[in-house]
């Protein structure tokens, strides 16, 4: 499949989840300690469908797409269970899992070819003029209160540990970075909308434009 065709299912797969429910764990936003009654899992189930940054950079599409699902079970469930023992809001999480993956996509492809990708992910959800980046200009990841930095940084970690640990049990780089980005940009768009999902792959753009990961 061509570089065209991936985005082009990647585009696909981010419209169209913007308009189902997701059953990921995840507050309400108004709500940021309610639980679901009924708890399906803390992890996302799509039923044989694309994750969205999976296969992102193509060569590895059949390997990726099998392993996504169990990858994506093992980070939702690490993720769900950090916010239940710590409380901590998905305002916060959703962002270190965010530099997580994307740290992961440059150890696999580069600075250069994950700003790429980024850049032309952000231009398919832009180019009929609904979504522009300047509606972004301001939008960023929220400052860490002094009493949550322990959480956040007991989080940053336990996902690079998890990360590794999938990584050297046979699981493709890219695997766990789609996961990761998956699971928070799902998660993102029910508890805060679709304009907050953008949001953070807007931020992402930004700090790779602006050389944060080098």
């Amino acid at each position: 499949m061509t570089r065209l065709g991936h985005a082009t299912i990647l585009f696909w797969t981010i419209t169209s989840m913007f308009m189902i429910m997701v059953p990921f764990t995840v507050a309400h936003q108004n709500e940021p300690n309610r639980r679901p009654a009924t708890r399906v899992s803390p992890c996302l189930h799509w039923e044989g469908a694309m994750g969205i940054f999976s296969n992102l950079f193509g060569g590895k599409q059949r390997s990726v797409m099998a392993q996504l699902p169990q990858v994506e079970s093992a980070v939702g469930n690490c993720v769900a269970d950090f916010k239940d023992r710590t409380k901590l809001s998905y305002a916060l999480i959703f962002p270190i899992m965010q530099a997580v993956a994307v740290r992961l996509y440059v150890q696999d492809f580069g600075v250069e070819g994950t700003r790429q990708h980024f850049e032309r992910l952000v231009k398919l959800l832009t180019d009929d003029g609904t979504t522009r980046e300047d509606q972004y200009k301001s939008f960023e990841s929220p400052e860490i209160p002094p009493q949550d930095l322990p959480h956040t940084t007991v989080l940053n970690a336990i996902l690079w540990k998890l990360s590794n640990a999938l990584v050297a049990r046979g699981y493709e780089i890219e695997t766990v970075a789609s996961a990761l980005v998956n699971i928070s940009l799902k998660a993102a768009t029910k508890s805060g909308g679709p304009i907050y999902a953008v949001g953070l792959l807007m931020t992402s753009l930004k700090e790779l434009r602006s050389g944060v990961y080098g």
